[in-house]
């Protein structure tokens, strides 16, 4: 990619705009970044720093140019408002708003796609809650809100996200927990290492000693990665977490289906119970009938745990469910998803355990 001196900046300073010219040469041409991620990159830089006047319309302009829509940079604006907060985000959007009818588009609406937050599905990792939960409790509610009402948002890759939450992080320098946490989910979101250096370099555009200090937490964190240490601990025993959650559901589930009992099941509920079985209404009122009914139809109705597993925020049952004494029974698995400790989602699926089977492996 060539870039041209810009007129505009040479109006203002003809030697400027040359310093701008070569530093923006050098930086655009790496290959290991996108466009899209240099245009989203830079658009940051301005959003953090304020520079939202020839610098945010040259980045803007230049999506749009390239075809990155203008909605997209909206969404650019609405992500990066929970990291460099909402007061610059607004302020970036005012100036955009000029930008978008200098280009001949007329700002857009977006629908209202959030409804009511509080219903929102939970997406902060479970390690991710416990670390921010050490620092502060209401602090971490606020983070969960925060991360439930982000996942909404279309039109960005998860690589493209973690990119643009460490871009924030180096320019405003909070390079401890969360610089890690966001160089993790870029690397998740298919960014190799070489990427994540390419942008931290291409952020240094907006100063260099903030860059360098980057570099430095990088290749810490890259040094602890690669210890021996750290391969020993990805091979060690189950995490704590992950043997509590079992333990939860399988009290749980003891509670609500062998013994039918209500309120000792929904001591291991969380805020919500968000249901996807479609015989069974949503939410705690729901389960409540839903344990009620058992009792009444299935006083006899007892469940067997064969197997129980657990993965992240996940934990998925393996039973052999009966329910009056004499029937085969079926074959049921159930997955749980757990915050904070507390059971909120529950899928199902079950099999009845036929008279005749074409192997003899058995279903369990």
């Amino acid at each position: 990619m060539t870039i041209q001196l810009d007129e505009r900046t040479a109006k203002l300073d003809p030697v400027l705009a040359q310093l701008l010219a070569h530093s923006e040469q050098q930086l655009w041409t790496t290959l290991a970044l996108t466009l899209r991620e240099k245009v989203f990159l830079s658009i940051v830089g301005d959003v953090c720093q304020q520079s939202l006047g020839l610098p945010f319309a040259r980045h803007v302009e230049l999506a749009h140019h390239h075809g990155v829509a203008l909605e997209t940079i909206r969404t650019v604006l609405r992500f990066v408002a929970f990291d460099a907060g909402y007061a610059a985000a607004t302020t970036a959007f005012e100036r955009l708003v000029e930008i978008e009818r200098g280009l001949g588009h007329a700002p857009a609406v977006a629908p209202d796609r959030l409804g009511d937050p509080r219903t929102l599905p939970r997406t902060l990792p479970p390690a991710i809650r416990a670390l921010i939960r050490s620092a502060d409790e209401a602090f971490a509610q606020y983070v969960d809100l925060e991360s439930s009402m982000l996942a909404t948002l279309e039109g960005l890759s998860p690589r493209e996200r973690g990119l643009i939450a460490m871009a924030v992080d180096v320019l405003y320098q909070t390079l401890d927990d969360s610089f890690r946490v966001h160089v993790t989910r870029a690397m998740r979101g298919g960014a190799p290492r070489e990427t994540v250096r390419a942008a931290i370099n291409f952020v240094s555009q907006f100063g260099m000693t903030k860059a360098w200090r980057a570099f430095r937490a990088l290749n810490e964190h890259f040094a602890e990665l690669d210890s021996p240490l750290a391969a020993w601990a990805a091979t060690a025993a189950p995490d704590a977490a992950l043997e509590a959650n079992k333990a939860t559901v399988l009290a749980f589930y003891e509670a609500a289906i062998n013994q039918r009992d209500f309120a000792a099941a929904a001591k291991h509920l969380g805020d919500r119970y968000v249901q996807h079985n479609p015989n069974i209404a949503d939410g705690i009122p729901g389960f409540r009938a839903f344990i009620a009914t058992l009792q009444d139809r299935f006083p006899e109705l007892r469940a067997e745990v064969k197997r129980v597993f657990a993965h992240d925020e996940f934990v998925i049952v393996h039973t052999h469910g009966i329910r009056s004494p004499g029937e085969l029974g079926s074959a049921i698995v159930d997955i749980f998803k757990l915050e904070d400790g507390k059971i909120v989602e529950h899928w199902d699926v079950m099999q009845p355990v036929p008279a005749q089977a074409a192997n003899v492996n058995g279903m369990f």
